[in-house]
């Protein structure tokens, strides 16, 4: 006679056994996205291709750190990532050569939203380029169009030149800041083009958060309420 009660701890087995390997196959398969790590804060992501910077936007509450110098010129228009809630690490090494092109409407940036649990240190970037619009409004900034997070030991070099029909918000490092900038260079120009209103800043347009020991060196050109910070 089949007996049920026997066959029921061996499924439960076979279930956790499973269960255990889809785990395992998981971590596996995020860890070989990268150079090594696991994403958390004591043991971070290893950012060591292009192709492993740019998969940030898959883990973006995990915590990250650059094993070398990153040269994204085979990206030929980057595509903002949403946020960052996570960390990012630069190591004291360069991110160079990231073009980010708008076709429209929108916000633009190497990330749209900093969020306040994020922390971005010790980043070098080079030849950091937003150009483009052509929509109703557009939001820029360099690293993010908000930051809500932490800036610390940054220098980012970079060109913003965009336009819109109504309205252009853009700023060196950020549009808006009500996180906390330290230590940090914007390193560029930025270019307002529209007919009606715009709202520029060199390192940030608005500024609701904390800006100690950075500046910027560069200019701001457009029209309108165009106001340096």
């Amino acid at each position: 006679m089949y007996n049920k009660k026997r066959r029921l701890p061996f499924l439960v087995l076979v279930s956790l056994i499973i269960g255990l390997m889809g785990s395992l196959f998981l971590t596996t398969a995020f860890a070989a996205t990268f150079a090594g790590g696991s994403g958390g804060v004591e043991d971070p992501y290893i950012i060591a291709t292009p192709a492993q910077f740019d998969a940030i936007r898959n883990h973006r509450d995990s915590h990250f750190i650059l094993a070398n110098d990153i040269d994204m010129s085979s990206y030929s228009s980057w595509i903002p990532i949403l946020s960052l809630k996570g960390s990012l690490n630069g190591g004291g090494f360069t991110v160079r050569n990231i073009t980010i092109t708008a076709s429209n409407s929108g916000q633009m940036g190497l990330f749209i939203s900093l969020e306040a649990t994020s922390t971005v240190s010790n980043l070098t970037i080079e030849n950091l380029y937003v150009t483009g619009g052509g929509g109703t409004s557009i939001y820029a900034g360099a690293l993010a169009t908000h930051n809500r997070g932490i800036i610390t030991n940054c220098n980012v070099g970079f060109s913003i030149d965009v336009h819109a029909t109504t309205a252009v918000h853009a700023g060196g490092l950020f549009y808006t800041n009500s996180g906390t900038i330290q230590n940090s260079i914007a390193n560029g120009t930025v270019y307002v083009h529209t007919t009606t209103a715009a709202y520029a800043g060199g390192l940030v347009y608005s500024n609701s958060g904390t800006i100690e020991n950075s500046f910027v060196q560069g200019a701001v050109i457009g029209s309108a309420s165009t106001a340096p910070l």
